[in-house]
């Protein structure tokens, strides 16, 4: 600090106004600053550093604990940003569902006897049934390996004599290979027609063959063999057996078939991008950026998977503006998406496809701007037919996860920050006894990151309004050193700036001021008739920034 006496002082007055200035400044600062009382190095007079401090990345990084989307390479001490999202998983349990069936089957006699005795010979029959059915829609299914589910076997006569019949199932056989049987007893009785005869099944592990009598799905075939012992009634034309087979409560263990024809839902939704949590506004490219699409598909069915559009979304002040990509965003060939699947000699196992868009494929570079904070897609996924039998089991999944790699390298056009701080007023004010002609501010940055930053303090009070600014022209106030052709800083950048603040207005500023508001806003700068060139950030970049105070004014003792 330097005080300019008036004409009258002595020395011994000037010293003694000096250490009480000093000591009236270091009254108000935090005790840790005590020991910066020193000689300024930026203007070689007494002053007070108000700030020295020096910030790397990797300081700013090891306040980012919780962010593990930020990767430190320890090869080359960059850093990349990387988010994972799991977008959609289907499961086979939400996207088949087995409904309950019922076959109904009359078995007609056909013939009329006014009397049918018991010394008659019985009369033996047998008939093959065939069925077309369809336990899931849009399939074509050759076998169902159920875990669960009942089979209600019901076997009636109107005929008023006793009948034997034998049910057979071939398309359906147990755990051990065994087909489904039973024998029904239908007697007659006190001249009424036949009472209805009953069999339940647990159908788990029982395996539903679908491709009877020659056919290749959906086909069950059942047979009914039948003995009629006479009883002394007649037998009408109209007399005739019922088969009813009701499956319910039905799940499969695995299904074989094909089922191109069973409808996915599409995707939409979006994966936060915090990188750029703290923008206000800016125009940002990453000319490294990735986005890589993990497919895990544990059903036996190709697949293709449409990208009907990827887009990205900005927040500006509390706004959503939606920037969205081109049309030709991705490049030919890689619009549809072919999703692997693994083979039916595979059951149980799960094949992955990996899709990574870059500069190569699609114009993710371009997307991935300005600033955004959502990445966001439209997906269709949807079964596709094949030549080979297809499967689906009670654990198949088909999972889209996504991976978003950004590496800190690129270019910033315009990217904006901002912050608010508290402040401690610079102590020395206008007085009884001195007057403030003016306070100087020295700025000295040591700048190696690879950017430019446009920088303005603004001073404010209790309500968060403006006062005053401090740098009457902030366009390039911390300049970048010289960078090579990889965009790394090859040199520090040392700048000095001194800012004057009359002392009235400074005194005007101070009886309010509450906060400082920073707003610095980051560029890459352009090289003389060049392109802007991409930059790169590394853990040993650093800002260092040092501020002195000192304040000049005139001295007025009190006279005895």
């Amino acid at each position: 600090m330097i005080i300019k006496s008036s004409v009258y002082s002595t020395t011994s007055i000037k010293i003694a106004v000096l250490l009480s200035s000093i000591i009236l400044l270091g009254s108000c600062i935090k005790k840790e600053k005590f020991d910066k009382f020193e000689v300024d190095p930026l203007d070689q007079g007494w002053g007070l550093p108000i700030i020295d401090s020096k910030l790397s990345l990797r300081d700013i990084v090891s306040t980012l604990k919780n962010n593990k989307n930020l990767t430190e390479n320890l090869e080359d001490n960059s850093y990349t940003f990387t988010y994972y999202d799991t977008l959609t998983t289907v499961t086979a349990d939400k996207l088949v569902v087995l409904p309950s069936q019922q076959i109904s089957k009359d078995i007609s006699v056909g013939i009329g006897l006014p009397k049918f005795s018991a010394s008659d010979a019985p009369i033996n029959q047998s008939f093959d049934g065939i069925e077309i059915i369809s336990f899931a829609p849009n399939t074509q299914l050759k076998s169902i390996l159920f875990k669960e589910g009942a089979l209600n076997v019901e076997f009636s006569s109107t005929l008023k004599h006793s009948v034997t019949a034998t049910v057979t199932i071939p398309s359906l056989k147990s755990s051990t290979g065994s087909i489904y049987t039973h024998v029904f007893n239908v007697p007659f009785s006190n001249g009424s027609s036949a009472p209805a005869s009953l069999d339940n099944i647990n159908l788990n592990g029982y395996t539903l063959d679908l491709k009877g009598a020659g056919a290749t799905t959906n086909t069950i075939l059942y047979n009914v063999s039948y003995k009629i012992s006479g009883s002394g009634q007649p037998i009408f034309p109209t007399d005739k057996m019922s088969l009813n087979l009701g499956f319910s409560g039905l799940k499969f263990k695995n299904m074989i078939g094909n089922f191109s024809g069973l409808v996915l839902a599409p995707y939409s939704g979006s994966t936060d991008i915090k990188v750029f949590d703290n923008a206000l506004e800016g125009d940002v490219s990453f000319d490294r950026a990735t986005v890589v699409f993990n497919v895990d598909n544990s059903f036996g069915i190709p697949m293709d998977l449409a990208v009907d559009s990827m887009e990205t979304q900005t927040a500006y002040k509390n706004k959503d503006v939606r920037v969205i990509s081109e049309p030709n965003n991705i490049k030919a060939g890689q619009g549809i998406l072919k999703i692997s699947a693994p083979a039916l000699s595979s059951v149980g196992s799960k094949a992955l496809t990996t899709f990574t868009f870059d500069n190569q494929n699609s114009n993710i570079s371009e997307m991935i701007k300005p600033a955004p904070n959502k990445l966001k897609y439209v997906l269709a996924p949807k079964f596709t037919s094949s030549s080979t039998d297809q499967f689906i089991t009670d654990m198949s999944m088909m999972q889209i996860r996504v991976k978003v790699i950004i590496p800190i390298y690129g270019i910033l056009r315009f990217y904006q920050l901002g912050d608010t701080l508290a402040i401690e007023k610079f102590p020395v004010r206008s007085g009884e006894y001195w007057t403030l002609d003016s306070v100087r501010f020295t700025f000295k940055t040591t700048n190696s990151l690879p950017v430019d930053a446009n920088t303005q303090l603004y001073f404010l009070d209790s309500l968060g309004n403006r006062i005053d600014s401090l740098l009457n022209n902030p366009n390039s106030f911390i300049r970048r050193p010289l960078i090579n052709n990889q965009g790394k800083s090859i040199e520090e950048a040392e700048q000095t700036t001194k800012i004057y603040m009359g002392g009235k207005r400074y005194d005007k500023i101070m009886a309010k001021a509450k906060n400082i508001y920073l707003k610095c806003t980051v560029l890459t700068s352009e090289e003389s008739n060049k392109e802007q060139p991409n930059i790169q950030l590394f853990s040993y970049n650093y800002l260092r920034i040092q501020i002195c105070g000192l304040a000049i004014g005139q001295a007025r003792p009190k006279l005895q």
